[in-house]
């Protein structure tokens, strides 16, 4: 679909129009209140999206939820996406542009594991909409930004070089980085310019885990709140940043408890998750030490390893069915 077709179609018209009520608050008809916050918002709008919010008697006061996700779970019913540090958010998402029938149907498809949760969203989304998807970065577009980030990098050593010959007065400006020890400086431009590198690591490390966490939990919140397509967005892109980082990701065990101690049993995202796991498990001791604990305290995990196991031993499809 042409791009211009896609920016001024009527469903993206309506949530622009909506989303200024949410921030706002004007014509508000219900007051929401979670954690300490309100939330005004309008019945037409969240009860319309939501069938258990329609059939609830009484729903102002929701002590249970994380205000935080609340609010993101509120940005997708007026705007059709949400905030989480990582992805565009000023234009609808695909999903906020499905029926629930293709939400559903979406979601019957998302990964287990064997499956590329990639390969599994391009079959509801043709190569032609992902490069209008403001959600989603080409290979292209990705090689191009390292390119980018290496020449930079090229550009800070330099720099750093002709600071070093030109400071006088020996005053370093990372002498002070909190992640250095009081009073000491860097011995040249290139100890410098990895202590800039670890920084810049340190801070996209946070960023992943926050953004992580943040979909999780807004899955968990529109299965609850029986929202499909905001459970579909937030569960694309879950798996779409695991994929590409969860062997990097220094919070990945607890966030492996914290989803199966919030979804229900059986969940896609069990098998998703027990697909990365099980290669990692085999051949890393200290991950296999990090992750037992969280075997122990669910055990359908150590049930789900030896499926995907079982799978990646004998290159099959499925688990064998053992004969009655």
């Amino acid at each position: 679909m042409p791009t211009a077709m896609r920016t001024t179609s009527p469903r993206p018209m309506l949530h622009a129009a909506l989303a200024p009520l949410y921030a706002t608050g004007k014509l508000s008809d219900l007051l929401v209140t979670c954690g300490g916050r309100e939330f005004r918002v309008h019945k037409a709008v969240v009860c319309a999206q939501s069938p258990f919010f329609d059939k609830a008697k009484a729903w102002d006061n929701v002590p249970e939820d994380d205000p935080d996700m609340l609010d993101r779970f509120f940005q997708f019913l007026y705007a059709g996406n949400y905030t989480d540090g990582e992805h565009f958010d000023g234009l609808p998402s695909q999903a906020a542009l499905l029926t629930p029938a293709e939400c559903a149907e979406a979601l019957g498809h998302a990964p287990a594991g064997e499956t590329d949760a990639v390969e599994a969203f391009e079959a509801y989304f043709p190569p032609d909409d992902q490069e209008n998807d403001s959600d989603y970065m080409r290979e292209d577009e990705e090689g191009e930004e390292e390119d980018e980030d290496e020449d930079e990098e090229e550009e800070e050593e330099a720099g750093a070089a002709n600071d070093n010959d030109n400071n006088d007065d020996g005053h370093d400006p990372l002498e002070y980085d909190s992640d250095r020890s009081a009073g000491a400086s860097p011995d040249g431009p290139e100890e410098a310019l990895h202590l800039v590198r670890t920084r810049c690591a340190s801070i996209a490390n946070d960023r992943l885990v926050a953004s992580v966490l943040i979909s999780l939990r807004v899955y968990v919140l529109a299965d609850k709140y029986d929202v499909p397509a905001l459970k579909l967005l937030a569960h694309e892109r879950f798996t779409r940043t695991l994929e590409h980082a969860w062997d990097t990701y220094a919070d990945f065990p607890d966030m492996v408890d914290e989803l199966f101690a919030t979804t229900k049993a059986n969940d896609p995202l069990h098998s998703f998750i027990c697909g990365l796991i099980v290669f990692r498990y085999r051949t890393d001791a200290d991950f296999r030490a990090q992750i037992k604990p969280i075997l122990e305290r669910h055990p359908g995990i150590a049930v789900l390893l030896l499926d995907k196991a079982l799978i990646a031993e004998n290159g099959l499809q499925n688990p064998p069915v053992q004969a009655a």
